[in-house]
């Protein structure tokens, strides 16, 4: 039996019109998610694992779905007196929508707390898990440290040949060389892993 591993949305018609404000669309409800210690220490340690992942393992339907960036907030007050807070965020293939700041943390929690961080948001109402993903165990750090090398645009080079970013840049680099010598270094390198039983 076959089971997709993604299901793309593409809703025939607008949600929110163009030129549409905020306060003008019922917006959807979302039930907050578990903010508990735990939960939250589990969270930002499954993040930086998907991130890891993604670079081992890219799949083109989640570059889709990536957040390039949060362009701004918006706190919405509702008649039974909560305030959801909803985030603008750009897509990397150019699309742009409003979603509640649960599910945006739930997709992609850095850029969310990256967001958090730069507008001094940290700490307050409904910003109060961001700590969390700061003070991170040294394992999360030193996958975030991987992540944040892998991910920069620029060009480098060793010895006259240029160093790939991540994974995908190594093989993007074999095929435009008709070499298949990142491919073999990669594979090495994860047989070693194995055979010394680092994880």
């Amino acid at each position: 039996m076959f089971v997709p591993t993604h299901v793309t949305a593409d809703p025939g018609t607008s949600i929110m019109p163009l030129g549409t404000k905020m306060r003008q669309v019922d917006l959807i409800d979302v039930k907050p998610i578990d903010n508990s210690p735990d939960v939250e220490e589990l969270r930002a340690y499954h993040a930086s694992l998907d991130r890891i992942n993604a670079l081992i393992n890219p799949d083109m339907e989640d570059e889709r779905w990536k957040i390039a960036s949060i362009e701004k907030h918006l706190v919405r007050e509702r008649k039974d007196g909560s305030c959801p807070i909803y985030l603008k965020i750009a897509y990397s293939d150019g699309g742009k929508a409003y979603q509640p700041l649960d599910i945006v943390r739930t997709h992609d929690p850095m850029i969310a707390a990256h967001y958090a961080i730069m507008n001094r948001l940290a700490g307050l109402e409904g910003w109060q898990w961001v700590p969390h993903y700061i003070n991170l165990s040294p394992v999360c750090q030193a996958l975030h440290a991987v992540f944040r090398v892998s991910v920069k645009g620029e060009r480098k080079f060793k010895f006259g040949v240029e160093v790939p970013h991540n994974p995908r840049h190594a093989l993007e680099l074999d095929k435009d060389s008709n070499t298949d010598g990142w491919k073999n270094s990669m594979v090495l390198e994860i047989n070693q892993l194995n055979e010394y039983k680092t994880f």
